[in-house]
């Protein structure tokens, strides 16, 4: 078993002698998902664990660990982690570049698309160029708070 941080929400006490084919449950908890692909069992016994692993580091977030929790993830994890099977819903994503490098864009786009073709309405709330020249429609905000902010300054398609 390996070392456990604090914070890691997992108490190996209790767990210590529970197992997922040779694996322990601690471990199974922490490590990468894109190193268990690698080392749980092919079989009819863990396909739906397998399948699960999979649709993950498909989804661009394989070097997460499944103790992870929402609060932790940044807005691009998110919306690669929620583009799975929603539909007719309103999904508000608070910038979706944040924690993601350049090369993750083009995934995470694709995944915001995958959203929008299942009759999704999305609203980004970004700053990022990449993600606002690719948007339907911007509306920009301006900056003051309080009972003198919330006007909307922009209201147009990207160019």
């Amino acid at each position: 078993m390996r070392g456990l941080q604090w914070g890691a929400k997992i108490n190996p006490q209790i767990y210590k002698n529970l197992f997922i084919d040779n694996i322990s449950f601690c471990d199974f908890f922490t490590m990468p998902i894109k190193k268990l692909i690698n080392i749980i069992p092919r079989n009819e016994s863990y396909r739906r664990i397998y399948d699960v692993l999979s649709a993950c580091f498909n989804l661009g977030i394989g070097y997460l660990s499944l103790n992870r929790s929402i609060p932790t993830l940044s807005g691009g994890e998110i919306a690669n982690l929620i583009s799975s099977s929603m539909s007719n819903l309103l999904i508000i994503i608070d910038e979706i570049s944040s924690g993601l490098n350049h090369a993750d864009y083009e995934n995470v786009w694709r995944n915001v698309v995958e959203l929008k073709k299942r009759q999704n309405t999305i609203i980004l709330v970004e700053l990022n160029h990449y993600f606002l020249h690719k948007c339907d429609r911007r509306i920009c905000i301006d900056l003051v708070g309080g009972k003198n902010g919330g006007y909307i300054v922009e209201d147009k398609l990207p160019t």
